[in-house]
């Protein structure tokens, strides 16, 4: 009798979870979801300890623990391989970020996005371009857009000035 009675309690439970699933707007049932799932899995490894059958899980997570350190350091050690295979499969679907950047630019975007004031000289251009590619190159923590549109920027101005 004890046992039917949890087993409907879970059932109760269970059923409980999935209305407030259903009902749960898109971009919260991944996290209750998880909530749920991590819950349900303290509860059985309390009920199991309750009763005394956890040890072979406690045994299981033992065993798993080196295999677990092997394959993450392998992970780690081949993660540049796997970006790089994921740059090339971008690649070859010609899916670059450089392309989708929209390369019109009217003047006065260009004296905003320099710092600048229009009717600078060349080397203010220069110099202003120099100083924000220092900060904001993808090598040093920038993007690929911002030092598109930097240089966009400074060509257009120069070109103008000419």
């Amino acid at each position: 009798m004890g046992l039917f009675l949890a087993l409907m309690i879970l059932v109760a439970i269970g059923y409980k979870c999935w209305v407030g699933l259903k009902r749960c707007p898109p971009e919260q049932r991944r996290k209750l979801l998880i909530k749920s799932v991590l819950f349900a899995l303290i509860t059985i490894i309390i009920a199991l300890a309750i009763t005394g059958r956890v040890s072979w899980i406690m045994a299981a997570i033992a065993a798993l623990v080196p295999l677990a350190k092997i394959f993450l350091g392998l992970a780690w050690r081949g993660f540049p391989f796997i970006q790089a295979w994921m740059r090339s499969r971008k690649s070859k679907t010609g899916e670059s970020f450089s392309a989708k950047v929209n390369t019109t630019l009217t003047e006065a975007e260009a004296w905003e996005i320099l710092g600048l004031e229009s009717g600078s000289s060349n080397e203010d251009i220069i110099q202003a371009h120099r100083v924000l590619m220092q900060k904001l190159h993808p090598d040093r923590g920038g993007n690929n857009y911002i030092a598109t549109k930097l240089n966009l920027a400074r060509d257009l101005l120069i070109e103008r000035k000419n």
